[in-house]
């Protein structure tokens, strides 16, 4: 059979593509990270009070470039072999909405510097964080006592519960609204100055309800008082741990001077006895 010149450089072009193309498959077989959790520790140098959290995400840098943000627990592939530097941030459900997750801002992030992947291989990490030591935390409501830093109004009174019905053994705050009883509020001891300077600032809460609950701010300042509705907790059976940003809020009220939590309801006629527990209430920013 005869080859034409032209035919043989086709010939040879095309073993050289398919040549590449099987070199760079065999380049690009990836390695495997697996993730179950990240955990929260204590961190000494801040009184950050409880450790519960609900970290649902890893974001993952790896060489600081970011592979991906992953659900937990999470195996995924990554293009990388040999030794990599890994980086993890911790990631949350803003105001606990599953479309919306951001590394917290508070959490300090996870390194582990040279390590090992290798192709078709699973390496499996188990990241650690802390509350970042530059945060403040001025209004932390815990229950751990009768001294509550909290005010409160309405046909109602926040109690403290102890024992299995609670978030913890050292106590929670409860609300009960039942026969006449339809309106309750409950606000941060005091006014507190935020930074408005769109510095993050988040309301972080542990609640189980089967009544909606709205929380948000009051933007406080001599000669007013503006409420400021920001989430509506809605029923859950169990203890949950939500993050609120407030943030936007208190962007957008550069008049005030002062800001205090408030979380309030009005018991809808279709629920005979509304019981809402909550803890662990506190204030973060920098």
């Amino acid at each position: 059979m005869r080859i034409t010149i032209t035919g043989f450089f086709i010939v040879l072009a095309a073993l050289l593509f398919f040549s590449c193309e099987k070199e760079s498959s065999r380049q690009e077989i990836p390695s495997y990270i697996r993730i179950d959790s990240v955990q929260l520790e204590d961190n000494i140098n801040i009184n950050e009070g409880t450790l519960s959290h609900n970290i649902t995400d890893a974001w993952v840098y790896v060489n600081n470039q970011l592979i991906g943000t992953f659900e937990l627990p999470a195996t995924f592939p990554v293009l990388a072999k040999g030794e990599a530097d890994i980086m993890i941030k911790a990631g949350i459900k803003l105001n606990g909405v599953a479309s919306t997750r951001i590394p917290y801002p508070f959490f300090t992030e996870y390194r582990a510097n040279s390590v090992t992947l290798t192709p078709e291989t699973v390496t499996t990490m188990q990241p650690v964080v802390q509350y970042n030591e530059t945060s403040s935390i001025p209004w932390h409501e815990s229950f751990d006592d009768d001294n509550l830093r909290m005010k409160q109004q309405g046909d109602t009174t926040l109690a403290r519960i102890t024992g299995q019905e609670a978030f913890d053994a050292s106590g929670s705050g409860r609300i009960v609204l039942q026969d006449s009883a339809m309106f309750f509020e409950a606000t941060s001891d005091t006014g507190y100055v935020l930074p408005r300077n769109g510095n993050p600032v988040f309301l972080e809460m542990n609640f189980k309800t089967n009544h909606t609950l709205t929380t948000g701010l009051y933007a406080d300042n001599p000669a007013t008082s503006q409420q400021k509705a920001i989430v509506v907790l809605n029923k859950t059976a169990t203890w949950k741990k939500i993050y609120i940003n407030l943030t936007t809020t208190v962007l957008n009220t550069q008049q005030a001077t002062s800001y205090r939590v408030f979380l309030g309801t009005v018991r809808s006629p279709e629920t005979e006895k509304a019981v809402i527990d909550i803890d662990n209430l506190k204030i973060i920013h920098f």
